[in-house]
């Protein structure tokens, strides 16, 4: 099980020529997990890694150890999640 932040793009600053962007935390957070319907057992990471790892899975691991997605990932990863289980 990982607590992840939901992060949206935001307009971090303008140099007078370009808009920067960067990902702006909401204030929301929201719990991944996936549970093996046999043994019980958390195998969040686990199936994190079978799918490719956490850049593949479009979600950010701050230096702090934060977990980071957008609102539109966190949907399609608890929609891919409720098929496995």
């Amino acid at each position: 099980m990982i607590t992840l932040t939901i992060v949206e793009s935001g307009i971090t600053h303008n140099d007078g020529e370009f808009d920067w962007f960067a990902p702006v935390p909401t204030g929301e957070t929201e719990v991944l997990s996936y549970i093996n319907p046999v043994t019980g057992t958390d195998e969040t990471e686990e199936f994190i890694k079978a799918n490719g790892g956490l850049g593949k899975l479009e979600i950010e691991k701050t230096s702090d150890g934060e977990y980071r997605c957008t609102r539109d990932t966190l949907n399609r990863l608890k929609a891919v999640l409720g098929a496995v289980q």
